[in-house]
């Protein structure tokens, strides 16, 4: 298929029309499954560019999104997952058609930024309403535990404070409190603090 722009084309450009354009974001949303590594991560990163202004603009367009995270690259996946991340300020409910792949994400053992963004999306998803951060738990806390040290682990332990200072189940709040009981005694000090301070969300008994 013949785009209205090229890898080549500068992403200000693109973005700008595509903003301006449904038939451009339509576009770049076909182009995210199209043969073209390059053309698939190009457009990722516009479409990101779409929503980080306005994403009601790219929401249309969930369902291309959502199949970006089957592709090979961690780019666009990665960029897709962003674009996820900002679906849950429009409709959370959105994000139930997704649920498996972006769980799958928060296990790939390619990229560290894939598996933090993946948490990153689950703990916004989760924090939302407490049906959803139960909903959510068993695969963060499972990821907590798989990525203990990894690179984005801290980024994770952030994400997942957000999770706990949303509207989360008490149940939540309980079992992650126990979870990091350990680090309260940390050697690292940014771990530790995060630690103590999760653990102090636990709810009275």
């Amino acid at each position: 298929m013949k785009y209205s722009f090229t890898t080549e084309t500068p992403m200000e450009k693109t973005i700008d029309a595509a903003l301006r354009r449904v038939k451009i974001r339509r576009e770049l949303a076909e182009a995210l499954s199209c043969e073209s590594r390059a053309m698939r991560q190009y457009a990722s990163c516009a479409l990101l560019g779409v929503a980080e202004q306005n994403y009601e603009d790219v929401v249309e367009f969930a369902p291309e999104v959502f199949d970006a995270l089957n592709r090979p690259e961690p780019m666009t996946r990665y960029q897709a997952l962003r674009i996820i991340n900002l679906f849950i300020n429009h409709d959370a409910r959105l994000i139930d058609k997704a649920f498996e792949d972006i769980e799958t994400c928060l296990y790939d053992e390619e990229s560290p930024n894939v598996r933090g963004s993946a948490f990153k999306v689950l703990a916004h998803y989760g924090s939302t309403t407490p049906k959803r951060s139960e909903k959510v738990w068993p695969s963060l806390s499972d990821a907590i535990r798989c990525w203990h040290r990894d690179v984005v682990f801290m980024d994770m332990v952030g994400d997942l404070i957000t999770l706990l200072e949303g509207k989360c189940s008490p149940r939540v709040r309980m079992e992650a409190s126990e979870l990091f009981e350990f680090d309260v005694n940390s050697n690292d000090l940014a771990l530790k603090k995060k630690a103590q301070y999760i653990v102090s969300l636990k709810p009275e008994e």
